[in-house]
């Protein structure tokens, strides 16, 4: 197979952050259309692209691959269209508004015989590949608590009316489904769940703070801290366990760095800052540092050439109706204040 002729839906922050600089710098991979609901700026970056104005022309065309970065409520029906037209899919998360549609569609894509998945690339952050790796080992025993959080500060609302009105924004399907994803990533389906959400400033119609808990058979409890009212963020990922404990501080530098126009083909993308490595600390009060596994939301592209070559998908059928079950038992908890048996 030649390179992979690439249809992307979507040059917001999603589309011109997140995707389009990963497809141009894949070498698999080939960027040859964007579909841009309001502003033409694609071109002026890529000038090779063709630009066009509705998406019904983009899943008309010869793409191998359409990519679709539109607003959320947009995301079940844009990814049903794609699949009818014969195109494969890769769909920005949150991927579905619920679990029934999300399987809907993977039986679609089945049928048709078609590649499809969930671009989670926070599973590609640093600190969830670092804790992957950490858990492998076994080097923090038996594991007790982790808590993973976004923690940010929003000076006003949103400018874009679809974030900040639509049923499905709100830090719970924004921030909130790249936590659920990687602590389903990390330990796997819990038995129960736990949510509290509130709305903090009194510019946001959605919300902006929420504390998902997991509790898992083993004992385990998987605390997720989501906020937009954060002026001073916590560690970014605390693990305890029986023989350690793991602390890491800040977020991913890939994000930050994409959006002040660093590439994907520059190697600084990944680098963590030296004050950012995570500690193990012990019993006895003694720490040490553990080796960082770097980051690389590239890596999530390979994955996709990998699938459309036969290989398994990095986000599966499975793994994608699980995680939203998750964030549906989220909303369920909260509205009715009480614990959610899985």
């Amino acid at each position: 197979m030649g390179k992979i002729k690439v249809a992307l839906a979507g040059f917001g922050t999603g589309g011109r952050i997140f995707h389009a600089p990963f497809i141009d710098a894949h070498p698999q991979f080939e960027l040859k259309y964007v579909y841009e609901r309001s502003r033409k700026t694609a071109q002026e970056i890529y000038p090779y692209v063709k630009s066009l104005s509705s998406y019904e022309e983009l899943v008309d065309t010869d793409s191998d691959l359409v990519v679709i970065a539109l607003p959320n409520d947009l995301h079940y029906s844009a990814v049903r269209q794609a699949l009818l037209k014969g195109k494969n899919v890769v769909c920005d998360k949150p991927f579905c508004p619920d679990s029934r549609s999300a399987a809907e569609l993977f039986e679609l894509a089945e049928s048709k015989g078609l590649f499809l998945t969930v671009y989670q690339n926070r599973r590609l952050d640093s600190q969830v590949r670092t804790a992957k790796k950490l858990l492998s080992e076994g080097i923090l025993g038996d594991i007790y608590d982790c808590t993973m959080r976004f923690q940010r500060f929003q000076t006003a609302r949103n400018k874009k009316l679809w974030k900040s009105s639509d049923p499905t924004t709100g830090i719970i399907y924004d921030l909130g489904i790249h936590l659920i994803d990687s602590a389903y990533y990390l330990f796997g389906m819990p038995k129960a769940v736990f949510c509290d959400v509130r709305t903090l400033h009194p510019f946001n119609t959605v919300c902006d703070r929420a504390d998902i808990s997991f509790y898992y058979e083993s004992g385990l409890k998987v605390t997720l801290a989501l906020s937009q009212a954060a002026c001073k963020a916590e560690d970014a990922l605390v693990i305890h366990g029986s023989k350690a404990s793991f602390c890491k501080e800040g977020e991913d530098p890939q994000e930050k760095r994409l959006n002040e126009g660093m590439s994907p083909r520059d190697p600084r993308l990944t680098l963590e800052d030296e004050d950012a490595r995570g500690r193990l600390y012990y019993p006895d009060k003694s720490f040490s540092y553990y080796p960082q596994v770097s980051g690389g939301y590239i890596d999530f592209y390979t994955s996709v050439f990998e699938g459309l070559e036969g290989g398994e998908p990095f986000v599966d059928k499975r793994q994608a109706v699980d995680v939203l079950r998750l964030l549906e038992a989220s909303i369920i908890s909260n509205s009715q204040k009480r614990i959610i048996e899985l």
